[in-house]
């Protein structure tokens, strides 16, 4: 294998990077394995994508096609190129109403669905990691999901396909339309292994594993669209997609089935089937279990000697057909036909998955038997097989999944750094896939064979296997495609591991070398879900910008792959200033991994070494700024406003022109907290933080004190400096050091004394109730932060042990919410609703709430506007179409922006607690 990087530069317009950050970023993804590339291309069109493969070919170089690396059974990892498609390939190519629509493959299924919405249509396959997963990689999996059980697998929706061969000849393949060279000898082998086919094809109702040889036979002359579905891109590459859609369900409904045996499973499927569900899901006795602790809500649902659980749901024409459906589902313990019922109980089916990933230890649920599919008839036999493998192994694992279907999901804990384990895996797939096999099954039925299930290609297709061997050599006769995928040597599951029992750590010199850190950063396990969560990678959908990219690197330099004087490199502390420390991928995560915190610790080693821009340290001083303007706010208005005073500012500051920031206030809030409280029943001291004292002491701040003292609480104003929160996520500890020790030594004597310590933004409480502890770990810190409560918790909490005032005035105003990140953080996000909710009259309309992109400092700069703006675009439509008299937040920084960009008013939840108090 050789590459040239200057000769596959020449050939292709996109981006082609052989850097070692690049090459460790892209070496694993969901899956168990990883193989690092010797580079990656980007492609900008389909030509690139050609002249990618004509360059592999002549080269006898691997090629990797790779959507959004969500596959859990190793099949977008490779060791020479790999192609990312969702940089630049991921567009609608044609779409204005009807029943097909064409598209790019780095497309996500769920924007793809988003946008077909708007005509009533909808793409049906639904993979769990529909929300960030790509076209590409489904149909390249042939991917399914629960509602499989009515609407099957994407294979079933593909009409045509365009793909690059082998040789890097594209071509446009359609059912019935002969492909040359390639028709013919398929044609000829598809004849001779008839009778093979209908033995050993697996009689199941879907499958992804091996060739979809039994369904592209069905119509005479083999149908390449057919086959091209669930190969995994090891016959060809696929540059577009044309696929079938259907019309969005009229109407539905959920309902619950406990089950107090079993062996009763397979019985109570068939029973089901009259009322043709669209989704039949399992959950078993340990799940429930996991998903109780998760949700407690489900346990009213469940008693305790429950075994297992379905889960059904119904799509249909019109209520009234809902009603007949739901008539001929016997038993149910609970029923939900609004979308919000039906979503609480879907949310039991999503909570165990993500708290069994959170159990804390070595073992990790390892998707290693995850995916078999029987007959429906024999999934009692299958379940209790099941059991017994984890039985005689020592395992503990759960199972669930798509009962409807026969197919499901098992996920053992194992740790893969240890050696019997890592035995224990091998032996336990033999055992397993043994089973399913025997059961008639198949050995995926959704996320295919990758190089995880290659070992069991021979033992579950006999002599088809050749048969598939030959048709890969037909497409792929120098065996660059994919190699290793499906088509194999490999006879063990245990090998290329993420982490093995021969894993070793480097010594970094920095952080990175406690025990503790490392846990933090080895929780992520690269499933992709912070893609479609993370703000920054929303707006720029490619890797670099994920989570997971970060804690990758970390993770390389920990191992030794990577120089640890990378931490010291502009290269890392550019990949490093993608995180804006919103949280939002630790709230969202199975694992929990705080990537955010794992990207400051990064830049602070950085910043200690370089130093931060004379630019940002002036913003982490804003406060000093802002003081001196607030003294005379009319002078400082109209001069940051002027054309001079945002040249100075865009100058000395590095703000962009084009921000508009909020007047100084230049009111302070003493006269108002000296008003006092009858009677008080508790003492609070109020962190009311920058953007309330410099900009919005008569709103926000004066707000926090009436609401405070109409409920009887005496409060006092914390002497305070800025938090630090934009130090923190800039890196520069030192450089905020001093502001974080003047606010523990005040806050603390104020915490001894008894006093709850309330903050309104939630980026000042983020930072003494997380931050504070972490870089100083000193009791002072500790106390400060059990005794810190955002205004909305400190209400909600007062509300829930019957102190609260809750005597509001009526109001007739219209609200939207938007919910700020490091509210979310704090697992708050609901109470500004909650309490807005308090007051009788208001009217709440539902958005389609996300990120506004400002993120306190990183949208005020340059070099960050742009971006800025992108990431909040979805949310100004979504508040522009509500018309809504308020938006509501509860972030000074979030209204800056909302502000900006809408014509909305916007005001702190406290602001119409406050003004609707009597």
């Amino acid at each position: 294998m050789t590459l040239s990087e200057k000769e596959l530069k020449r050939a292709v317009k996109g981006d082609v990077l052989f850097d070692d950050l690049t090459r460790q970023i892209y070496s694993f993804g969901a899956s168990i394995y990883k193989i690092k590339p010797k580079c990656v291309v980007f492609p900008k069109d389909k030509n690139d994508v050609s002249e990618t493969l004509k360059y592999a070919y002549r080269n006898n170089v691997p090629v990797t096609a790779r959507g959004a690396c969500t596959s859990l059974a190793g099949q977008a990892v490779g060791s020479g190129i790999v192609i990312d498609f969702t940089k630049y390939l991921n567009k609608i190519i044609d779409y204005n109403g009807g029943d097909t629509v064409t598209v790019q493959p780095g497309i996500v299924y769920g924007d793809l669905n988003r946008s077909l919405a708007k005509y009533g249509m909808f793409f049906p396959p639904d993979p769990s990691s529909g929300d960030y997963c790509t076209i590409g990689g489904m149909i390249a999996d042939n991917s399914g999901g629960p509602h499989s059980v009515k609407y099957g697998s994407t294979a079933d929706w593909c009409e045509g396909l365009e793909v690059v061969l082998s040789d890097g000849r594209l071509v446009r393949l359609e059912p019935g339309v002969s492909m040359g060279a390639i028709s013919e000898p398929l044609s000829d082998l598809f004849r001779e292994n008839e009778a093979n086919i209908a033995k050993y094809t697996p009689k199941v109702r879907r499958t992804s594993s091996g060739y979809n040889v039994s369904a592209a036979i069905k119509n005479g002359a083999p149908n390449l669209v057919k086959l091209i579905a669930g190969s995994e891109g090891t016959l060809a590459v696929i540059t577009e997609a044309k696929l079938k859609l259907a019309q969005l369900p009229k109407s539905g409904a959920s309902a619950m089935i406990v089950l107090k045996d079993i062996s009763a499973l397979a019985d109570t499927i068939s029973e089901l089937q009259s009322a043709a569900p669209s989704a039949i899901e399992f959950m078993d006795e340990v799940f429930i279990k996991l998903a109780k602790e998760a949700e407690p809500a489900v346990k009213a649902m469940l008693p305790k000697d429950a075994k297992g659980a379905l889960l059904v749901d119904l799509e249909g024409a019109d209520d009234a057909d809902i009603e007949l459906r739901l008539s001929l589902v016997k038993n149910a313990s609970a029923v939900a036909k609004e979308p919000d019922e039906r979503d609480r109980l879907w949310a039991m089916r999503r909570a165990a998955v993500p708290i069994m990933n959170r159990i804390k230890g070595k073992k990790r649920p390892l998707p290693f038997i995850e995916d078999a599919i029987v007959p429906p008839e024999n999934l009692d036999e299958f379940v209790m097989g099941a059991y017994a493998i984890f039985e005689r192994y020592g395992v503990e694992a759960c199972v669930y999944g798509h009962a409807g279907d026969g197919n499901m999901h098992i996920r053992p804990l194992m740790d893969m750094k240890d050696k019997a384990d890592l035995v224990k895996m091998d032996n336990m797939a033999d055992d397993f896939y043994r089973m399913v096999i025997a059961l008639g099954g198949s050995i995926s039925a959704e996320h295919g064979d990758g190089m995880l299930r290659v070992p069991y290609m021979k033992k579950q297709y006999g002599p088809l296997y050749n048969m598939f061997r030959a048709i890969k050599d037909i497409f792929d006769p120098r065996g660059i495609l994919n190699p290793g995928k499906k088509i194999g040597k490999d006879e063990k599951v245990a090998h290329d591991l993420v982490y093995d029992a021969d894993t070793k750590y480097a010594v970094t010199g920095s952080a990175f070398d406690s025990e503790a850190v490392r846990d933090e950063i080895e929780k992520c396990h690269a499933c992709g879900l912070c893609r479609n969560v993370c703000p920054v990678n929303i707006a720029l959908p490619q890797e670099f910008a994920s989570p997971r990219a970060k804690a990758a690197v970390i993770k390389g330099i920990m191992t030794g792959e990577l120089d640890a004087g990378l931490l010291r490199d502009p290269a890392i502390k550019a990949l490093l200033d993608l995180c804006i420390n919103c949280k939002s991928c630790r709230v969202e995560c199975p694992t929990g991994a705080d990537v955010s915190q794992i990207c400051s610790t990064a830049k602070e080693i950085f910043v200690r070494q370089w130093g931060v821009g004379f630019s940002q340290a002036a913003l982490e001083k804003i406060r000093l700024l802002g003081s001196v303007s607030a003294k005379a706010p009319g002078i400082a208005k109209a001069v940051f406003r002027s054309a001079p005073g945002k040249f100075l500012a865009e100058l000395i500051l590095g703000v962009d022109g084009r921000r508009t920031l909020p007047a100084p206030d230049g009111r302070v809030l003493a006269a108002k907290a000296a008003a006092g409280a009858t009677n008080p029943k508790r003492k609070a001291a109020y962190f009311s933080g920058c953007y309330v004292d410099l900009f919005n002491a008569e709103g926000e701040g004066a707000a926090v004190l009436k609401a405070l003292q109409k409920n009887n609480i005496e409060v006092v104003l914390a002497g305070q400096r800025c938090c630090g929160m934009p130090g923190i996520s800039s890196g520069n500890i030192e450089g905020t050091k001093n502001e974080i020790s003047a606010n523990t030594k005040e806050l603390y004597e104020l915490a001894k004394a008894g006093y709850d310590i309330i903050t309104s933004c939630p980026s000042c409480g983020l930072a003494l109730k997380e931050d504070y502890p972490r870089l100083l770990s000193t009791p002072e810190a500790v106390l400060i932060a059990q005794n810190t409560y955002d205004i909305h918790e400190y209400l909600w909490m007062l509300l829930n042990e019957g102190e609260m005032n809750t005597n509001f005035k009526s109001s007739n105003k219209s609200v939207v919410f938007h919910t700020p990140c490091h509210l979310k953080a704090q697992e708050i996000g609901g109470l500004q609703e909650s309490l807005v909710e308090l007051i009788p009259g208001i009217s709440i309309k539902r958005i389609d709430d996300s990120c506004c992109g400002m993120a306190g400092t990183f949208g005020l700069k340059g070099e960050n506007y742009d971006l800025s703006v992108s990431i909040g675009k979805r949310l100004f439509e979504q508040i522009k179409s509500s018309g809504a008299d308020y938006v509501v937040t509860g972030c000074g920084s979030c209204k800056t922006q909302i502000m900006q960009f809408t014509p909305a008013k916007v005001v702190h939840p406290i602001e119409l607690i406050a003004e609707y108090y009597f």
